[in-house]
């Protein structure tokens, strides 16, 4: 957007609504949980097996459900690393 000043024109970026900040959280938790899903896999394995969850894997899933806690989220967000 572009304000008109005695100065001269001022170019101000324009601010994103609320339904967008909405809508991008919305966004980020559906890939978030796309994430956990795919690891769904891991815990049935280790329930069916009567073994415990590695811990590698219990720490990536609670990471990826700490996500919408992190400082900056939507606007930036530091994806855990999958375990191999």
């Amino acid at each position: 957007m572009q304000v008109h000043t005695s100065k001269g024109i001022i170019e101000i970026p324009d601010m994103p609504t609320v339904d967008t900040i909405e809508h991008l959280k919305q966004t980020r938790k559906e890939e978030r949980n796309q994430l956990l899903a795919e690891t769904d896999w891991i815990v049935t394995k280790s329930l069916e097996s009567g073994e415990a969850i590695p811990d590698e894997w219990k720490q990536y899933r609670q990471a990826l459900r700490d996500i919408p806690a992190q400082p900056d989220f939507p606007d930036s967000i530091e994806w855990p690393t999958k375990p191999e």
